[in-house]
């Protein structure tokens, strides 16, 4: 009988439902509320080999390919699925991990058919399991995806504790506050790190198969994202360790801001500015090992020249609208954009790293401080090892106003 209890507890625990204080269903996985009761994932009921049941899924996060050995095989990719609700755990292994990193993509919504269902050994997804991606799974592109991607909520560490136990989690911003020399206790390395905000402090555990370079200082502040939080019973301390989807951004970037009232207060800037662009082209700076760090321009022409934040009436004014809606595409989702003032946006341009981002960048770049390209802000994306592409986005008030894009 005492076996029985013990199994119970741990089931509640993996699939972490409860009872909100109004009594709706909630969930916090990697700090995701659950929007709805029931969805794709939350359907899951147990594991299955070659499931030909279509799913249709997004992806919020997909890991570089990470090797644990040294065989042709023992390569992995892990990728985190979304529904639009919640998310799951994917993960693919040698030839299938290469197939699915080339043809993949984030921020994609694809129908899933032909994979396996498995227990999950660890407990960091929305329920007990896991989705195995096969070399056969077929995978097919979704032209209108998930409209809302769940966002996790940026918690402080002093809010990491029991709840979130084998979960990801991520961090509001944080400090190195010491960086430990990498180890080899193991057949893996290991370097410990300690962050602190302030709430308190955490250590963080990262294993590597490489020994590697780490590319932050003590005092630097950053993000944490996608981290696993476990429990050391020995030391009875909470800890963060490396994962394939972690992620940390840093929050201080090359940026060059212009606050003046008027155009010939900006162009005083000039000079400085070009000097600036120049040693800061985006193909020059490289995004390395598994920590995204975005490079970015900003300009700020007028006090008028940023977004508004929409108050929460307006967002559920147009959650109610959208939910009447018939037909989704550009042309009524233009519709409810206006009727709600919700036109804010931003234009997006990609181009291969080298020469065509830098030229591109600099012609953007110069709009932007001359006043040419009607925006506010623009940014370019750093380059990165396993990816040549850059995207630069130019954010506007209004993106109805077809005179503003196409100046």
């Amino acid at each position: 009988m005492e076996r029985k209890r013990k199994s119970s507890k741990l089931d509640k625990r993996k699939d972490v439902h409860r009872i909100g204080s109004k009594g709706k269903l909630k969930e916090e996985v990697a700090g995701i509320n659950l929007t709805t009761e029931s969805s794709p994932l939350l359907s899951i009921s147990g594991p299955t080999r070659n499931c030909i049941i279509p799913i249709t899924l997004g992806i919020k996060s997909m890991s570089r390919l990470q090797g644990y050995g040294n065989g042709h095989d023992q390569v992995r990719l892990s990728i985190l699925f979304h529904d639009g609700n919640t998310c799951i755990k994917g993960i693919a292994f040698g030839d299938s991990a290469r197939k699915w990193k080339d043809n993949l993509k984030v921020q994609c919504t694809y129908t899933l058919r032909s994979y396996d269902i498995k227990y999950s050994d660890r407990k960091y997804n929305n329920t007990k399991y896991e989705i195995r991606l096969l070399e056969n799974t077929v995978l097919t592109k979704v032209k209108h995806g998930y409209f809302q991607i769940p966002k996790e909520n940026k918690m402080q560490i002093s809010e990491l504790d029991h709840q979130f136990e084998n979960l990801l989690v991520s961090t509001s911003k944080v400090m190195f506050i010491r960086i430990g020399r990498q180890i080899r206790p193991r057949e893996k390395f290991l370097r410990e790190l300690y962050i602190k905000d302030s709430t308190g402090q955490i250590k963080i555990k990262m294993w590597s198969l490489e020994r590697d370079e780490f590319p932050y200082n003590v005092g630097d502040c950053v993000k944490l994202k996608y981290a696993y939080l476990k429990y050391d019973s020995f030391c009875r301390q909470w800890f963060l360790e490396k994962n394939d989807n972690m992620m940390i951004f840093k929050f201080i970037q090359p940026t060059y801001e212009v606050a003046g009232q008027t155009q010939e207060e900006c162009l005083e800037e000039y000079p400085v500015f070009i000097k600036w662009i120049e040693e800061n082209l985006p193909s020059q700076h490289l995004n390395t090992y598994f920590f995204p760090d975005q490079k970015a321009f900003t300009s700020f022409h007028s006090e008028n020249g940023s977004y508004k934040t929409k108050s929460m009436s307006n967002i559920r004014s147009v959650q109610f609208d959208f939910k009447g809606t018939k037909t989704v595409n550009s042309q009524s989702l233009q519709k409810l954009a206006e009727k709600h003032s919700l036109t804010n946006g931003k234009w997006m341009l990609y181009g291969k790293t080298g020469n065509e981002i830098d030229q591109l960048w600099r012609s953007v770049s110069n709009g932007v401080i001359q006043g040419t390209i009607p925006t506010f802000c623009a940014k370019v994306s750093a380059a990165r090892i396993e990816n040549d592409n850059h995207v630069i986005c130019i954010y506007n008030n209004n993106f109805l106003n077809e005179r503003d894009i196409f100046a």
